[in-house]
């Protein structure tokens, strides 16, 4: 029998364990990059997961947490906003006061940014007050600045 370490010597299956083990187990610290991200993506859970590490890396970052509803899982299929948070003071990639989330894996994530945005803005429905709430839409994509920029 082979032990645990010798089982598997293939670069992206190691990397994509160790995101599964990061995923699942929050208190202990692993590096991954952006490279881990975009790969990671290309695979169908993700698009259930990713949800998960953001809500985590909230909780992980943001002192007080007013109210936080992020659905996960097979919740990703719900209808209505990724994610709803209201914090006394966020952080640099937690917006202070109220917020609505969206996330994608997609490869084309400025047009899941686009459609996000317009459909929340055609309709942000009846508890969001647009003049208070921040927008923020997450991807586990690269997305160059000039692009950001643009957007």
């Amino acid at each position: 029998m082979k032990a645990v370490s010798e089982q598997c010597t293939d670069p992206f299956v190691l990397k994509r364990n160790r995101l599964k083990y990061y995923l699942t187990n929050m208190t202990h610290k692993l590096y991954i990059d952006a490279t881990d991200l975009v790969h990671w993506s290309d695979r169908t859970e993700s698009q259930s997961q990713l949800p998960n590490l953001v809500r985590s890396l909230i909780i992980g970052t943001v002192p007080k947490i007013n109210h936080i509803g992020i659905a996960a899982g097979e919740g990703v299929a719900l209808p209505g906003y990724d994610g709803v948070l209201d914090v006394d003071a966020g952080n640099a990639w937690v917006p202070d006061g109220a917020s609505v989330w969206e996330m994608g894996t997609t490869k084309d994530k400025k047009g899941k940014a686009d459609g996000d945005y317009e459909k929340r803005k055609g309709e942000p429905g009846d508890e969001v007050d647009p003049s208070e709430t921040t927008f923020v839409f997450v991807t586990s994509r690269r997305w160059r600045e000039k692009e950001k920029n643009e957007w």
